[in-house]
């Protein structure tokens, strides 16, 4: 006999939510029906709430998109969904729609696992971003702006140790992806209402992550109503990143002027950013030459994929203080259930990423405390 639990969500079925799970899996029509034993055709009629699906079907959806079967019963009322041509995506040339969409779904979730919060009382601080943002028409007005916005911070001139943190303390959501998309697409960011936020994926070295995070920042700051991708604005969220990291005064006094990879590495350990990116602002600023360029490039050539000198990267800190600040309220069981996550498993790798420690689950693993109170969450 089928579960009351399956009946309601079939009975309340949101087709919409068929499609968000079928592309946060990065399937097709055609995958899905091939792999339900449907007809692409089918699943294009539930999609659109033209056909009730049987309630096998519906368990076969829940355990192909690998969601839990309420999940088509969702009906959010978060300021969400995210429009995918909203979104600034860095990504490969062949990089397809699907993955694209793929990539947008797994953000979209995260955005509304943090947002669910808000119910036990949680408040998140205003972003303190977008009265910098300005037009950009020229490379001297986005170093001016890179400039600018270090002395507004106070952060001086010199490395920043922590962009994540940084970036999160002004108000930007930023959210850490995994799974099979990496390497199709690196990052994403998107203004959700009021909200600017930053998606990367969590399988890369830190040095990557750091220039994402200032690549995705500047596209925040500049590209707001701008379609993105093209070779000019992908240039301009890459000269912002590369100004912003390493400022001219300190790197031009920081850099050598002559290659050598310890030398690099050294100076890799100091500023956090991947020596091919100081290499580029090294011919930028013409701290080296064009073959000088060419012939250090040749010498990392075997480094392309590995390159040395990593360090540990950062984690989003905003879900831990959530979780921390709410351990007696809540428990695993019930957060995966109320968001269709189809096991405490799948949350707790999801939590993982973003920087829940193996122990503070523990403590949401076990039965709460049934208190009340109004929490506020402000960020350090």
């Amino acid at each position: 006999m089928k579960s009351n639990s399956l009946q309601h969500s079939l009975d309340n079925l949101n087709p919409k939510q068929v499609t968000v799970a079928r592309e946060l899996r990065g399937m097709t029509k055609k995958d899905l029906a091939d792999k339900i034993g449907k007809s692409p055709s089918a699943i294009t009629r539930i999609e659109n709430g033209n056909l009730r699906p049987e309630i096998d079907t519906l368990l076969s959806l829940s355990q192909t998109l690998k969601v839990h079967h309420s999940f088509f019963s969702f009906s959010y009322t978060i300021p969400s969904p995210i429009d995918i041509s909203d979104c600034h995506f860095r990504s490969r040339r062949s990089t397809s729609l699907i993955q694209k969409r793929m990539a947008k779904q797994q953000g979209e979730r995260l955005y509304d696992l943090i947002n669910h919060f808000q119910s036990f009382g949680i408040t998140f601080i205003d972003e303190q971003i977008s009265h910098l943002s300005t037009v950009i028409k020229t490379s001297a007005d986005i170093e001016e702006l890179a400039y600018n916005i270090r002395n507004e911070w106070d952060i001086g001139l010199g490395p920043i140790t922590d962009l994540m943190g940084l970036l999160e303390s002004k108000g930007i959501r930023i959210i850490m992806l995994s799974g099979d998309n990496f390497g199709k697409v690196d990052a994403f960011s998107a203004w959700i209402s009021s909200t600017p936020c930053i998606f990367l994926y969590s399988d890369k070295p830190a040095s990557r992550i750091n220039f994402d995070l200032a690549h995705e920042f500047g596209h925040l700051l500049f590209h707001q109503d701008i379609e993105t991708g093209d070779n000019a604005t992908e240039r301009e969220a890459d000269k912002f990143a590369s100004n912003f990291l390493l400022p001219r005064t300190t790197f031009l006094a920081d850099c050598p002027r002559r290659w050598s990879l310890q030398g690099y590495l050294s100076l890799k350990r100091k500023w956090k950013v991947s020596i091919a990116a100081m290499l580029y602002r090294a011919k930028e600023l013409r701290i080296i030459s064009e073959s000088s360029y060419r012939r250090s490039c040749i010498a990392m050539s075997p480094y392309r994929k590995n390159e040395p000198g990593e360090f540990p990267h950062s984690k989003p800190d905003l879900l831990p203080q959530i979780i921390e600040l709410l351990k007696d309220e809540i428990r695993v069981g019930a957060v995966a259930t109320d968001l269709g996550y189809s096991s405490k498993d799948e949350l707790r790798s999801i939590l993982a990423d973003q920087g829940v420690s193996a122990q503070l689950f523990e403590e949401i693993d076990r039965q709460p405390v049934n208190t009340s109170s109004n929490l506020v969450y402000l960020h350090k």
